[in-house]
């Protein structure tokens, strides 16, 4: 116990100190080494020594981290200062996640943790922090997706995190003044992945097409309740895709399940081109 509380009172002191620092890059050496090294002992240590106690005393790294870097924000307003104790709070985590789970739930975890992390940032005004945590939810996402054997549905975990993200994103946008939009549309690329992959392996082939019929569905209607023209062209592209799918895989279909799946995809396109020709008239505002 004494050298867990060893470990944090050394890192808090040398964070203090780095606070008062005048020289940017010292204040950011100095962070980077702090927590490189500082957590690493930490992590090391408590690997060793309390192996059976390991997520209780990570989520308390990951509070305590939290907490340094909320009070360095105070004092030094210093971005990749805050970011590298951000995201070594954000490790401890995982490091506790890791203890509770495995693969691939365990990847699923860490990306619902990702929205967290965002929040944070969006708190920090960090860009830096929302674009390496997209990096991070990106790998996690490719993890799942090799790792993974028996694909149950949990993917869609991964679209429901991206869409929130990226309304996230959108919501607080002035405060991160991320004006492009870009890191918006990769959550939303994401999502659009994530979801069709989710829906062909949780549903029998007969269905599959229905379901990403449904998806587009559900796209066209948040674009009706958010005012959002992204959402739209994510239905599109959707139904574009159930269109390639049946035409590429539909052998796995009989003859009249193709027939059925063409025909509803027909009817639902043509209602898609009548909505939204008519909706032309009356141009769209909002966001994504």
């Amino acid at each position: 116990e004494f050298r867990r509380v060893l470990f944090r009172s050394a890192m808090f002191l040398f964070a203090l100190g780095l606070a008062r620092e005048a020289d940017p890059s010292l204040r950011t050496a100095g962070a980077f080494l702090n927590c490189t090294f500082g957590y690493g002992a930490y992590l090391l240590h408590t690997m060793v020594a309390f192996r059976e106690n390991l997520m209780a005393f990570h989520l308390a790294a990951c509070a305590a981290l939290i907490g340094l870097a909320t009070l360095l924000w105070r004092l030094s307003r210093d971005h990749l200062v805050t970011f590298f104790h951000v995201m070594t709070g954000y490790a401890a985590a995982s490091f506790a996640l890791m203890k509770a789970s495995s693969p691939p739930a365990l990847l699923v975890w860490l990306a619902a943790q990702s929205l967290l992390v965002v929040a944070t940032a969006i708190a920090f005004r960090s860009r830096i922090i929302v674009v390496a945590n997209f990096l991070i939810f990106l790998l996690i996402s490719l993890g799942y997706a090799v790792m993974n054997r028996t694909e149950s549905g949990l993917a869609a975990v991964f679209g429901v995190v991206a869409l929130l993200t990226a309304r996230l994103l959108n919501w607080k946008q002035a405060r991160l003044e991320l004006r492009t939009g870009m890191m918006r549309n990769a959550y939303l690329g994401c999502a659009l992945v994530a979801f069709p992959y989710a829906l062909w392996h949780a549903l029998p082939v007969q269905w599959v097409a229905y379901g990403w019929i449904a998806l587009a569905a559900g796209y066209y209607g948040v674009n009706l309740l958010v005012r959002g023209d992204k959402y739209r062209w994510l239905g599109h592209a959707t139904l574009l895709a159930t269109g390639a799918w049946l035409a590429a895989a539909g052998g796995a279909l009989s003859m009249p399940q193709r027939t059925v799946s063409l025909l509803v995809l027909g009817i639902v396109l043509l209602a898609v081109s009548a909505t939204f020709t008519r909706r032309t008239r009356q141009p769209e505002t909002g966001g994504n």
